[in-house]
């Protein structure tokens, strides 16, 4: 069983890999490009392993500290504008690849087009683009 006064530790903790998790939210929406995306990714997953751990710790305590609510609350707001940061990160990933899609698309619209034309070309002679 943990100690009240390690409960309330445990929730300060908690709330600090929070914050860190909220700030690596709002460092991967300023990326210009997702190519420095992987390491922020790699450094979310500790902090969620981290936060996991302090829950199954806090799971063994029955009784919440004095201040539980006030944690409850920090607790809340910084999940709150974490889910906000993700679902703006998710928003601009799924538009990044529609894009890409887009222009993959409309090159290989630009290949087919070329090969039928060089297959259509006569030998030594011009296209009429005008048939």
């Amino acid at each position: 069983m943990v100690e009240q006064g390690a409960v309330g530790v445990l929730l300060e903790q908690k709330l600090a890999l929070l914050r860190e998790f909220l700030n690596l939210t709002q460092q991967s929406l300023l990326l210009v490009n997702l190519e420095g995306l992987t390491p922020l990714l790699e450094r979310k997953d500790g902090l969620i392993r981290e936060i996991q751990l302090i829950d199954e710790t806090l799971a063994l305590h029955e009784e919440a500290p004095p201040d539980a609510e006030r944690f409850r609350e920090d607790l809340a707001h910084v999940v709150q504008a974490v889910l906000e940061n993700e679902r703006t990160l998710e928003a601009r990933i799924n538009e990044g690849y529609s894009r890409l899609r887009r222009e993959l698309r409309d090159f290989d619209q630009e290949t087919r087009l070329k090969q039928y034309l060089e297959r259509a070309k006569p030998k030594g002679g011009k296209v009429n683009l005008k048939k």
